[in-house]
């Protein structure tokens, strides 16, 4: 289940709050219910991967991947094209990995 941020802090808050994971998961059900229906609580292991997650970085947010950034310079371009004129049926993605 992918948790909104406002579910991710609800779940942090109520943990420190009361120190009990099934007491939280309840509260969530009644906190997110649509009309009648109760939301579905969340599993203890998700809860404390949250908690976790916000000891380690302090935020409860899904980590953005920190991909190296890709540059386009001269030198790279003349290699690319160096190895398009070797292997003209590769194509061009597949000669710059």
């Amino acid at each position: 289940m992918v948790f909104t941020i406002k579910q991710r802090v609800f779940i942090v808050e109520c943990y420190a709050k009361h120190n009990l994971w099934e007491r939280c998961a309840e509260l969530f059900a009644q906190e997110f219910q649509t009309g009648r229906v109760l939301a579905k609580p969340p599993a203890i292991a998700a809860m404390q991967n949250l908690v976790a997650k916000l000891r380690e970085t302090g935020s409860v947010a899904n980590r953005n991947g920190n991909y190296p950034k890709r540059v386009r310079t001269p030198e790279n371009i003349s290699l690319v094209q160096e190895s398009l004129e070797q292997s003209p049926t590769k194509s061009q993605r597949r000669l710059s990995v």
